[in-house]
């Protein structure tokens, strides 16, 4: 998710560092009201991974999305009409023109209220009516920026709820690894010759949507055999010896879950923070008292170590991490 949003802003030449998107993500789940940089897109984006991405239903709910996604970015961008921009604007590559939005806020309203019936229409194939719908967007282009942002978000809400979280959240992923191919796909669709046919325009994006698709699959591929392997290694970094009695057992069972779970994190989860003990707990379904005393067996065997004191959070040692990598 953070290479998703991190991927957005690139594609607009919005520089957002890692460091930056994992606060915010991890503001995000702590429910933080704190105003944290990129918080707004992060909270947009969890929603898509969580399944709970909502229809646009009101022509208000874009203008909606761009104050919520962009606007703490955009404050010397904001729209100057009722809702949208009411000025003409237009995208150039350098000096050459290569796209100009609506003339005006009335336009651009009749525009989107076109746009949002042909969304939620029921008429017509819904993939290639997503697809559509984001070339709509783009060709409206009601805001002076964050258009692109705001657009491909509402693709990725869409696009959850037809295929999958995986596929929505990988989206702009895609298209940074061919921003060339995205881009002559509006292009090409805007091109008078072309006379508006979308035919090329949803075969192009959908061989994005494709990419993003297999990249993800293959990620998840080698996590996953990654984690198979780390099982393995398991018995003889903390092997389960016969004679033990139920609690001893116990215990080292614990402590497998403790080091299966820090090295999960550490191959799905690396551009987040890491768990807190407290954390750890609540998702080993265990007391801190029981994690605790865990914790100070792998610490004396040098298989975890202590990164912070307050709030307390343990990761792997290197040595540990390579064992079973």
């Amino acid at each position: 998710m953070i290479e998703e949003i991190q991927n957005t802003n690139n594609v607009e030449g919005i520089r957002s560092s890692k460091k930056d998107l994992n606060l915010a993500l991890n503001s995000a789940f702590r429910h933080s009201s704190n105003q944290i940089r990129f918080q707004g897109l992060v909270t947009h984006y969890l929603r898509i991974g969580q399944n709970q991405a909502g229809f646009i239903s009101d022509i208000k709910d874009f203008r909606r999305l761009w104050d919520e996604l962009v606007g703490g970015e955009e404050v010397d961008n904001r729209p100057d009409g009722q809702l949208f921009r009411k000025e003409a604007e237009a995208i150039y590559d350098g000096d050459r023109q290569i796209h100009a939005g609506d003339n005006n806020e009335t336009e651009i309203l009749n525009d989107l209220e076109s746009l949002l019936a042909f969304m939620n229409s029921n008429d017509f194939a819904t993939l290639p009516k997503v697809i559509i719908s984001h070339y709509f967007y783009e060709y409206i282009h009601p805001f002076y920026d964050g258009n692109g942002r705001t657009g491909r978000y509402i693709i990725c809400a869409y696009l959850v709820h037809y295929l999958d979280a995986l596929t929505a959240i990988n989206f702009s992923s895609a298209i940074a690894d061919d921003k060339n191919r995205y881009y002559k796909s509006f292009t090409e669709m805007g091109n008078p010759i072309n006379h508006g046919d979308a035919t090329l325009f949803i075969i192009r994006i959908m061989e994005i949507i494709l990419t993003g698709q297999e990249k993800a699959l293959e990620q998840l591929s080698t996590g996953i055999n990654r984690l198979k392997h780390a099982d393995q290694m398991l018995d003889d970094l903390l092997p389960l010896p016969v004679g033990y009695s139920d609690r001893q057992r116990n215990i080292v069972v614990g402590m497998r879950g403790i080091v299966r779970y820090l090295y999960q994190q550490a191959v799905f989860g690396y551009s987040l923070n890491a768990s807190t003990d407290q954390d750890l707990a609540k998702v080993l379904g265990t007391t801190r008292y029981r994690l605790d005393q865990q914790m100070s067996h792998l610490e004396a065997q040098g298989i975890i170590k202590l990164m912070q004191e307050m709030p307390k959070i343990h990761q792997l040692t290197n040595d540990a991490y390579l064992k079973l990598d």
